[in-house]
């Protein structure tokens, strides 16, 4: 996970038995910054885990929503209020198009393609 206060990567080191999610730009999105969608990369485990009987396991699963459903911050969390609302509600497909551009140039918005 990169440290976005100090620009260095970490390895998440969770306890035997747990989860790691990363709620990427939907959920932070949907719960007003609450949980932060993360930057985050596949690493080798280190050689002294297999050593230890230690195992990964990772998969990758992806929520799309219908193309008119609307992302608005959730109301409530585990912990209580998340606040007032830090994003406009928005057409999940216009926000898609929107955070995909980032990575694909502005005519990914106008085209949905990257030529």
């Amino acid at each position: 996970m990169l440290k976005r206060d100090s620009g260095k990567w970490i390895r998440v080191r969770a306890p035997s038995g747990s989860i790691v999610l990363n709620v990427g730009d939907y959920g932070q999105r949907i719960f007003n910054d609450f949980y932060p969608s993360t930057t985050h990369r596949v690493a080798t485990p280190p050689a002294e885990s297999d050593a230890d009987g230690l195992c990964r396991t990772s998969f990758p699963l992806n929520v799309y929503l219908d193309e008119d459903d609307v992302l608005d911050a959730a109301e409530l969390t585990k912990y209580g209020k998340v606040g007032e609302p830090r994003y406009k509600p928005v057409r999940a497909e216009d926000f898609h198009l929107a955070i995909t551009s980032k990575y694909y140039g502005d005519k990914y918005k106008e085209t949905g393609t990257d030529t």
